[in-house]
């Protein structure tokens, strides 16, 4: 391990998260509190790019405090996102950006349905990408998505943002687990069910579990027809 107070040497990544001011200022509060900075060292490829630390190589910076460093030509920026894995300072948002700018299969895709509906979940949009309703978080990070279910989840996104003029919980993950099962459904008319919520705005209310609002909302679409009635297995 080595240390040197002169930050110049270090090189950034591209698409290695953005520095979070607020996470280093936490950082350099901790570290004037007491320094172990020497226990912690941050780690670099052997062209001296930061591959996993870079919060904590900014924090010594404004402290002018001398950085701890592990060289390791094993490890390129391709290690990112898994040496990061069980960090709770990386967000579901980080991978998906770092994945972007590795150019992931699918990650383009996913950030810009998550850009053009930003209301909805990152973990909900997950699901509605995916045509089985996958949503293992672990395969985000790991840089693997499915978004080929983009079409019915661009539809689903237009009904959800109706929908939240008429219902304040419209972006619940209950509530979009409960329509997406009404858009899978055989003959099922998104027109028609606006008409129907149109016509009866009073019996979309919040429900504890999806299955109570799948019932409520197939009861409102099914209220008065006596054929072509829509029902969910």
């Amino acid at each position: 391990m080595n240390s040197t107070t002169d930050y110049s040497i270090y090189g950034e990544i591209p698409s290695n998260r953005e520095i979070d001011q607020r996470h280093v200022n936490k950082l350099k509060k901790a570290i004037a509190e007491k320094n172990l900075l020497h226990l912690n060292p941050i780690i670099v490829d052997e062209d001296n790019r930061v591959i996993e630390g870079q919060h904590r190589l900014e924090a010594a910076k404004q402290l002018n405090l001398p950085v701890y460093f592990i060289t390791d030509g094993n490890v390129n920026k391709s290690d990112i996102a898994a040496l990061n894995t069980n960090k709770k300072n990386w967000a579901i948002q980080d991978y998906i950006n770092f994945h972007c700018v590795e150019k992931r299969t699918g990650f383009n895709t996913l950030a810009k349905f998550i850009a053009s509906h930003p209301n909805i979940p990152i973990s909900s949009v997950v699901q509605l990408l995916s045509p089985s309703s996958r949503r293992n978080m672990d395969e985000i990070k790991s840089g693997y998505v499915d978004v080929s279910n983009i079409e019915m989840a661009e539809e689903i996104a237009s009904f959800l943002k109706w929908l939240r003029n008429h219902f304040e919980y419209a972006y619940s993950g209950l509530v979009i687990q409960a329509i997406r099962k009404m858009f899978e459904s055989e003959g099922f008319d998104p027109e028609y069910l606006k008409q129907k919520i149109d016509g009866q705005p009073r019996s979309v209310v919040k429900c504890v579990k999806s299955s109570h609002y799948l019932e409520m909302f197939l009861d409102i679409y099914n209220y008065k027809l006596s054929t072509n009635r829509l029902r969910i297995d």
